[in-house]
């Protein structure tokens, strides 16, 4: 199974209710919950008003070529690499700041293949499954901190801010879920402790 359905089904099993709505401010969650933990990405810029967020852009190509299962990288400036996943293997890529464009061009095509062409010369026969674009929310260092804001109804919660990985979600995505769950774990520890002090002052 991949990564992220992985992570949905264990989230599901566990509980979780997973629902699909736009957002376009964090405020307008604070009157129904307590805690909200921030993860927009990119989106932080319209969201929480961060313009030091930049689209980091992205071009790879997926291949077919069962035979390679090692992870290669190029060691100089140009960043190319040649990354095995279950079903494919992952050729590129491009590092591109505040670039919006999400359509692969030739350039860059070239500019992959030539690279992981030079690094494993057996790929010149690889399948291309496909070619595409994403954008990576880049920003000068994470952001991953707790704030307390109020919500539309003035109601005060918590957000916890996890965004700005650029392209570097996966291999960071565990170290900053278990700091989000420490930060979660406090909250909910200061505010059982704010109970228990408000039900002894009324007894």
């Amino acid at each position: 199974m991949k990564l992220l359905p992985y992570f949905l089904q264990e989230f599901t099993l566990a509980g979780g209710n997973v629902e699909e709505r736009k957002v376009m401010n964090l405020e307008s969650l604070g009157d129904n919950f307590d805690i909200v933990v921030n993860c927009t990405g990119l989106g932080a810029r319209e969201v929480v008003s961060d313009e030091s967020v930049i689209p980091i852009r992205g071009q790879v190509l997926r291949v077919e070529a069962p035979s390679v299962f090692q992870l290669i990288m190029c060691a100089d400036a140009d960043g190319r690499y040649i990354i095995p996943n279950q079903e494919s293997v992952v050729l590129g890529g491009t590092h591109q700041e505040n670039d919006w464009n999400t359509k692969s061009t030739q350039e860059d095509t070239d500019f992959i293949t030539s690279g992981c062409f030079r690094m494993l010369p057996s790929l010149k026969d690889a399948v291309v499954l496909s070619n595409w674009v994403g954008l990576r929310p880049g920003r000068p260092t994470v952001r991953l901190e707790a704030e307390i804001i109020k919500s539309t109804k003035q109601k005060t919660f918590t957000i916890i801010h996890n965004y700005g990985h650029g392209g570097s979600g996966v291999t960071l995505c565990w170290g900053c879920a278990l700091n989000v769950a420490e930060l979660v774990e406090n909250y909910m520890l200061e505010n059982s402790k704010l109970n228990v002090k408000s039900l002894i002052q009324n007894l």
